[in-house]
């Protein structure tokens, strides 16, 4: 298309922070430009979901990692040896590694949850013996809810009343060591509910992304308005005031609808195999880069961007095609994950054993997780909202102006994708995660013949076409 019918148009241009950055800080440099296209007044840069859906992801393991690997169960230190993960970077940990800690703790939690409300041992066995109506199990869900994930019961756990003792399940009386400062209400127990709350977001926000539906993302992105500010991530939270003035003062309905139908790709026509954008954009440039790797190629020439790059998803399902054309065996390089169920056990045992869902007064473990919502929150409420009102100051003198001057200090995470992780997807109403999608099917096998259960075009992100 010829430069002056692009300057015609808007164009979303999308990345990660870092990127979307950049752009701008492009755009604000080339305004004076009086050719029309080097303006780039036709790009609009847009921060893209996966990469902000890792940075929250880095946000609720740091903010309840803690600093005991003991017996402390309110904190991922400990939980991360007991399932057996291998999180080792907290401010910068690997996807997968982190994500399985999240949630797999989060599954534990959950059905150790139910098991309390219900009154059981043995959960299998109580369902296997109960036939139980949807109307009754989402009533017990919304009390479980209501007990072990919400605010109210946060607040009732730290600061209990006399009804504390009717809310929880009162357990074995804690002996408060003489070095420690003794409090009314019980800390881990409080831990606890936080670190759920938070997870549950990032669960939800998963869902979302998995079941194509933008509008579930977007409610917890809104979320993240608030807890990004709050442990600090200033530029993200940032993004997030830019993306919600956008939408509710700059952007048309036309604009919206746009925005929202593009942030996510699905090339199966699958149910729950939608992913971001940005995720399929890495696997390209991975693509790239590997044929670049050629000595009859030039990655900055003009047959590689005027050819290659234009059509990277056709060379990706050429490749696979052949593959399957001459029969080439698989060759068995797929990830294979760990189901850990030894430590799920082991997890599960010390709950019970340590009485992590019932209020025992005066516990503390040294531990105290923040509420990064609340202490976000209180950063724009304070002196007056100052802090939305010079952000609205910098941006209508300059667009491209949303960090102050000491935020600008701050540095990004810059996350090296070595192994580009596959997406989430929801199979059978579940979130699977794209590394247990690996162990059935192997996107750089010599065959794309699906190796398990899991229909082959529900992992194929690299081919468009159903096998």
């Amino acid at each position: 298309m010829p430069k002056e019918e692009v300057e015609k148009l808007m164009v979303i241009v999308g990345g990660d922070q870092s990127t979307v950055e950049k752009l701008r800080t492009l755009k604000k440099f080339m305004a004076s430009c009086p050719h029309g296209y080097s303006r780039y007044g036709w790009v609009l840069p847009l921060i893209q979901l996966w990469h902000m859906g890792w940075a929250d992801l880095e946000r609720v393991l740091s903010t309840h990692w803690g600093e005991s690997a003991a017996d402390d169960l309110s904190s991922f230190k400990s939980t991360n040896i007991i399932l057996g993960r291998k999180v080792k970077d907290v401010k910068r940990p690997d996807f997968y590694p982190a994500q399985h800690l999240v949630f797999d703790n989060l599954k534990v939690e959950i059905l150790e949850c139910w098991r309390k409300c219900l009154g059981v041992a043995d959960l299998e066995a109580h369902f296997a013996a109960n036939n139980v109506e949807a109307e009754d199990l989402f009533t017990q869900a919304r009390e479980l809810n209501r007990r072990y994930l919400t605010m109210d019961a946060y607040e009732r756990a730290l600061y209990p009343d006399t009804t504390s003792a009717d809310f929880f399940p009162i357990g074995q009386p804690w002996s408060t060591p003489a070095s420690t400062q003794p409090i009314a209400g019980d800390q881990v127990l409080a831990n606890g509910i936080l670190r759920r709350r938070d997870s549950m977001l990032h669960l939800e926000y998963q869902y979302g992304l998995a079941d194509g539906d933008i509008g579930r993302a977007f409610n917890i992105m809104a979320v993240w308005t608030f807890t990004f500010p709050g442990s600090g991530r200033n530029k993200y939270a940032n993004e997030m005031l830019e993306l919600a003035c956008n939408f509710e003062f700059e952007y048309s309905a036309e604009l919206q609808l746009a925005i929202k139908n593009n942030w996510l790709c699905n090339l199966s026509g699958f149910d729950g195999c939608w992913f971001p954008q940005d995720l399929l954009q890495e696997k390209n440039i991975k693509q790239l880069k590997k044929m670049s790797q050629r000595r009859d190629a030039s990655f900055g020439g003009s047959f590689f961007q005027e050819v290659v790059s234009l059509n990277i998803r056709a060379f990706i399902g050429s490749i696979k095609s052949m593959r399957t054309m001459v029969l080439l065996q698989n060759k068995g390089e797929s990830h294979r994950r760990a189901e850990k169920k030894s430590g799920a056990r082991e997890l599960t045992r010390r709950i019970d054993e340590h009485g992590l869902l019932t209020f025992r007064a005066g516990r503390t473990s040294g531990h105290v997780a923040q509420d990064d919502f609340e202490v976000g929150f209180r950063s724009y409420a304070a002196n007056d909202s100052k802090k939305i009102r010079d952000f609205v100051e910098r941006t209508i003198q300059d667009m491209a102006d949303l960090h102050s001057a000491e935020e600008m200090l701050e540095s990004t995470t810059e996350h090296v994708l070595e192994d580009l992780p596959l997406p989430n997807m929801v199979i059978d109403g579940e979130l699977v995660d794209g590394e247990m999608l690996e162990t059935f099917y192997d996107e750089d096998a010599d065959d794309n013949e699906a190796t398990g259960v899991v229909p082959q075009s529900y992992v194929d992100t690299d081919s468009g076409e159903e096998q």
